[in-house]
């Protein structure tokens, strides 16, 4: 049996699927960004979640796991799978990598392409047809990731403020802002936002209410618009000199909410398919696996494409 993991910054996702390709079982978890939880957390998290998969599938052991990690940037070395490990397992089962590069296996099945997520961070991956990887964006919210909710949210915020000392009107935003961090006045939110221990993903996770209100509101609106406009931007530059990319995988809760992100990544990018994975990152990572042990994933993709289409069908009937 195979482990996938897509590992997010506010929750992951795993996934164990038969050496045939058949899924077996599908589980969420908590976050394993171990930059902004750190590693005896994420562990936590890890071993919480591989449980759920080994107790649903019914299965007593794995063959191997793969990781596509928020906290990596490309292929993790061993110190990150010892860490990972904690001599809950053997560390060499284990293949880590960003999850950049399981949402593009998931979306090309190895074929070159790009990948732009945008969750709790931000991210861009490209396989170059030599099967180079090349990232874009990914900076980490003290510095930067365009498109990112953390990033969104922050904007949106930011633009209601302004408004809010120029006029001392309280926009929608604002409003929102207020109730959903439940405080009673505008700079309430210094408290609950700066509350200790610090985390991206509470501020994050007001990007779906910006993403809600910015059809109503001009600041959420311009918040949207600007930041997928710069990653657009971004995608565009790790484009060039690239001609054999023609389709792009768009992943994380940003685009899978709200159609005008979607549509205003869309308008910045001409004569590249732009539209969501085949497979999820989570079977991405179980490639990714294969792929890094030298197997031959031409194989498998067909079943777990069928077996995906199944199990979809099934968990939404």
């Amino acid at each position: 049996m195979i482990l996938g993991i897509d590992g997010g910054g506010t929750h992951s996702t795993g996934i164990a699927v038969s050496d045939e390709g058949r899924i077996l079982a599908m589980c969420p978890g908590g976050s394993l960004n171990f930059h902004t939880i750190g590693m005896e957390r994420t562990r936590e998290h890890l071993k919480a979640l591989v449980g759920e998969l080994m107790a649903t599938s019914g299965e007593e052991e794995f063959e191997l796991m793969g990781l596509g990690l928020a906290a990596l940037d490309g292929p993790g070395d061993e110190k990150v799978a010892r860490d990972l490990s904690g001599g809950m397992w053997d560390a060499d089962r284990l293949v880590t990598d960003s999850d950049a590069f399981a949402c593009l296996l998931g979306g090309s099945l190895g074929e070159p392409g790009m990948a732009v997520i945008c969750g709790t961070g931000s991210m861009i991956l490209l396989l170059d047809g030599q099967g180079e990887q090349h990232v874009r964006s990914g900076w980490g919210f003290a510095l930067h990731d365009a498109g990112s909710g953390y990033q969104i949210a922050r904007r949106a915020l930011l633009e209601a403020i302004d408004t809010w000392e120029d006029t001392g009107g309280v926009p929608l935003v604002l409003r929102a802002a207020m109730e959903h961090f439940g405080v009673k006045g505008a700079r309430d939110l210094i408290g609950e936002i700066y509350r200790v221990p610090f985390d991206p993903a509470r501020l994050a996770g007001f990007a779906r209410v910006v993403l809600d209100l910015a059809g109503q509101d001009p600041g959420a609106g311009r918040a949207v618009a600007s930041e997928m406009e710069q990653i657009a931007r971004e995608a565009k530059r790790c484009l060039r000199g690239h001609p054999e990319v023609r389709r792009i995988c768009l992943y994380g809760g940003i685009f899978e909410h709200s159609s005008l992100a979607l549509e205003a990544f869309r308008s910045g990018l001409e004569g590249v398919e732009a539209g969501l994975p085949k497979l999820p990152p989570c079977l991405g990572a179980v490639l990714m696996a294969l792929r890094a042990r030298g197997r031959d994933v031409e194989c498998i993709v067909p079943d777990l494409v069928a077996s995906w289409s199944t199990w979809e069908n099934r968990r939404f009937r």
